[in-house]
């Protein structure tokens, strides 16, 4: 049977355990590696030849022969954020918004913890509207294991998805 989104955190965390089955793979990502490393060496020899002129505007230093290779890469391939991310299991965020993360298991923290070193969520859900058995019972369930006593939890006090006419007739059907 094909994989389903279900299985993706599993696979997930064997790939991270495990490390790179294929040999294929191993060696696509050595020569990605080589090419990175010259792509890295030609980007300093350029900026070793810019010097002055970069110097002069004082602009020197600002960027880095890394920087030059990384920002040349993505625009080589001409890849988005989103493409990149998809191709590169590896792919790390800086901010990750979750929606109905009362759903999420365990094992879906641990894959988006790992994506997000920096550890910097906008968690949105309700822990009573939970559907699975694997969900957490409260968010300090779901975050302490990965992030300790480091989050904020604030309620929202302001309905945004019903408009209010359709909130007053259902508080007075309720009432009724």
């Amino acid at each position: 049977a094909p994989f389903t989104v279900a299985d993706v955190p599993l696979l997930d965390e064997a790939a991270e355990l495990l490390g790179d089955l294929d040999e294929a793979g191993v060696r696509r990502r050595a020569e990605a590696d080589r090419e990175h490393r010259k792509a890295t060496d030609n980007a300093e020899h350029a900026l070793a030849n810019m010097h002055q002129s970069l110097e002069d505007v004082g602009a020197d230093g600002i960027v880095t022969a890394a920087q030059l290779t990384d920002f040349n890469a993505v625009t080589q391939h001409r890849m988005t954020a989103a493409e990149a991310a998809t191709a590169d299991r590896t792919w790390a965020y800086g901010h990750v918004v979750v929606d109905e993360a009362q759903e999420l298991s365990p094992m879906q923290w641990r894959v988006l913890m790992r994506r997000c070193p920096m550890k910097s969520f906008t968690v949105v859900g309700d822990i009573a509207q939970a559907g699975s058995a694997t969900a957490a019972r409260s968010w300090q369930d779901a975050l302490e294991p990965f992030v300790g006593e480091r989050f904020v939890h604030d309620e929202l006090t302001v309905n945004y998805r019903t408009p209010a006419a359709i909130a007053e007739a259902a508080v007075d059907v309720a009432r009724a």
